[in-house]
């Protein structure tokens, strides 16, 4: 007989990795085109019905909120999203720093690969514990009262 608890943390800990690197790949492009002062948008393709009845497969174009902002200070710093909340990508760290935005390159670049790696499952059961403690009562464990 399977375990289903342990297949069911499996499935969604697979993704979790998936989606988590493709928004860090999204991340890392959005990041390529800024530094060349242009603008990035994902483009996914929508499946509608048109008015002759046909299927017709249209092209979605979606802006991305970058994960980056200048401090006061003058420097750039950077999250890690899943959702609506922020992630640790080092024990207790959430936010990371730099003096140009070419410096979030290889740190996006290392978290794709710590999430190949499956390095950041922690984070996983972080965020899942901040939604076991919130309910609906919109309580999160990561931001006090939302």
């Amino acid at each position: 007989m399977h375990d289903t608890v342990a297949t069911t943390r499996g499935i969604r800990l697979a993704k979790f990795r998936d989606k988590l690197h493709l928004a860090l790949k999204c991340q890392y492009d959005l990041l390529e085109k800024a530094v060349q002062g242009r603008t990035f948008s994902l483009v996914t393709i929508e499946r509608a019905v048109a008015d002759s009845g046909r299927i017709e497969e249209l092209p979605y174009y979606r802006q991305l909120k970058r994960w980056w902002w200048k401090t006061p200070n003058g420097r750039y710093a950077i999250v890690i999203r899943y959702g609506y909340h922020r992630l640790p990508f080092a024990r207790g760290r959430f936010v990371h720093e730099s003096d140009k935005l070419e410096g979030f390159k290889d740190f996006l670049l290392t978290q794709m690969r710590r999430v190949d790696k499956g390095d950041p499952d922690w984070a996983y059961d972080v965020y899942m514990s901040s939604r076991q403690i919130a309910g609906f009562a919109g309580v999160s464990s990561l931001y006090g009262r939302c």
